[in-house]
């Protein structure tokens, strides 16, 4: 089978997911007209039990994003460990649905808490945030993105970027994983909607790959039958 006959049938079979995808998630959802940008993701998300409706019939694309909501969708998708792990915020008991992943997520360093020994249940989360905890959990797991864009980051309102997201939102976006909310503003310190929280975490997991290991060599050794780096 030739190369070209191979990428083909490979991007038939991707498009025909994303329409499945997309089919899925409308006649699951009655709440997604305006959102065909987003509802294969919701989609694929949904059927594969990362995350779920409001109820049965809506998902509420456009509410916004609680802290605990967040961590639940990432630490099952990327995926960490959710068994006998233990934090200890005021705010998140054992019996809580979140528990599993609010630990998992703070135990290996991809979120945080709020301050005074608080995680923040119940808070929503901003688009920054957002950002800041899928370059961590990258890092962490010891990948880059794809860059797909060529222009650096450039908004009216970049100054309103708080200094420990700037790079997570710099590298997200020069990925096509963030957008502006329009095409002056990325309004960083916005609660994310739904839609907005799934497509990121979509294209982060899509458009990741291994990042390159740099060895640097200060010095060589040639001996006769062996070449020694220092």
């Amino acid at each position: 089978m030739s190369y070209m006959r191979k990428k083909i049938i490979f991007f038939s079979l991707a498009l025909m997911i994303l329409y499945s995808n997309l089919l899925y998630a409308k006649m699951a959802f009655i709440d997604l007209t305006g959102y065909e940008w987003v509802a294969s993701y919701i989609g694929d998300f949904v059927e594969k039990g990362i995350l779920s409706g409001i109820s049965s019939k809506t998902f509420s694309p456009g509410n916004n994003v609680k802290r605990e909501e967040f961590i639940k969708v990432v630490v099952s998708l990327f995926p960490y460990n959710t068994k006998n792990v233990k934090c200890d915020f005021e705010d998140v008991n054992e019996q809580d649905w979140y528990y599993p992943y609010v630990a998992a997520g703070t135990n290996a360093g991809v979120i945080n808490g709020i301050g005074n020994n608080k995680f923040g249940v119940g808070e929503y989360i901003t688009r920054q945030d957002i950002c800041t905890v899928l370059y961590r959990v990258l890092k962490e797991q010891g990948y880059d993105l794809k860059e797909t864009r060529k222009e650096e980051l450039e908004f009216l309102d970049d100054q309103e970027i708080s200094q420990y997201a700037y790079e997570a939102i710099a590298k997200l976006y020069k990925a096509g994983v963030i957008n502006g909310v329009d095409d002056a503003h990325m309004a960083p310190k916005s609660y994310a909607t739904r839609a907005q929280m799934v497509k990121m975490v979509y294209l982060c997991n899509e458009n990741k790959q291994k990042a390159k290991k740099i060895v640097e060599i200060t010095s060589m050794k040639l001996n006769k039958n062996s070449l020694t780096l220092q």
